[in-house]
């Protein structure tokens, strides 16, 4: 499973949750993916993200 997503803040502070629930990755076209090992990790970090950085941080299938 992977997301591609966005965000307005620093990502050296993005990078350390990231990695606690997925695997970022560099796609094809040069776009920052995370990968996930089931759905339960991705909800993880979507609410993981949000609690620290509200809305400036978006997570997409």
């Amino acid at each position: 499973m992977r997301t591609r997503g966005w965000w307005t803040v620093d990502p050296a502070e993005i990078l350390p949750i990231v990695e606690e629930h997925g695997k970022l990755v560099v796609g094809e076209n040069g776009e920052l993916i995370v990968e996930f090992t089931d759905q339960k990790s991705c909800d993880a970090l979507s609410s993981a993200l949000s609690e620290k950085f509200g809305d400036q941080v978006l997570l997409a299938p």
